[in-house]
């Protein structure tokens, strides 16, 4: 019921928004009618009753009608948008192909969880290892970097959404995660001494905290 609540009041003001952009035509409309102003030359025609060279093509009023309101939003918001896809993506890849520093690792060193996996690759099954020090390291990287990317694209897509910050804003903290969670990566991989990993670590925990923080404030 909970859930059902929530998506109610979406559906009804997602409804109202979209109501409001599906007939603000009508008023450009309007306005373009009783001021002689149109774009198209066969619009022109039925507007001046066969004499289209009466007709503006451009008009202030028009325009700040047809631009400002409706483009100009769209397009303020495609940029922030646009902004959190980038990153998302470049976070989601690495991500994706973390799996191609864990599986070189088990294949040179024989370290497989799984037995039918160790004979595939020439072991035998009861040599099977569970424990690898440095195959373990780059797991658990690749674990932490999934606990702090998820939640980080999603509080970046509300940021973007919400319009708590600009598209500049937005491009600024995922750039700062980024480089976060790669140092994070380095670190951990390469067993930096602390506290660097931590510093990353941390530097990432303040980008969710500092997205999830700015929505709230924005929205309340």
């Amino acid at each position: 019921m909970e859930l059902s609540a929530e998506l109610t009041a979406a559906v009804w003001w997602s409804t109202i928004l979209l109501i409001k952009l599906a007939t603000f035509g009508m008023i450009v409309g309007f306005t373009r009618s009783k001021r002689g102003v149109t774009p198209n030359p066969e619009d022109a025609a039925a507007l001046t009753g066969g004499k289209p060279e009466l007709v503006k093509t451009t008009d202030a009023v028009v325009e700040r009608r047809r631009s400002r309101v409706s483009v100009r939003v769209i397009m303020e918001l495609t940029a922030e948008l646009s902004a959190a896809i980038w990153w998302s993506t470049i976070l989601l890849l690495k991500l994706a192909t973390f799996g191609l520093l864990v599986a070189p690792a088990r294949m040179k060193r024989k370290v497989f969880a799984n037995p039918e996996d160790s004979s595939f690759h020439g072991a035998k099954p009861e040599d099977v290892k569970l424990n690898d020090e440095v195959v373990e390291r780059r797991r658990r990287a690749h674990l932490n970097d999934m606990e702090n990317i998820i939640p980080f694209i999603g509080l970046l897509f509300m940021y973007a959404l919400s319009g708590a910050g600009t598209a500049c804003c937005v491009t600024l903290v995922a750039q700062i995660f980024t480089a976060a969670r790669v140092g994070h990566t380095v670190a951990y991989i390469g067993s930096v001494r602390q506290p660097a990993r931590a510093l990353t670590f941390f530097t990432g925990v303040l980008c969710n905290l500092y997205l999830g923080g700015k929505v709230l404030l924005h929205m309340f």
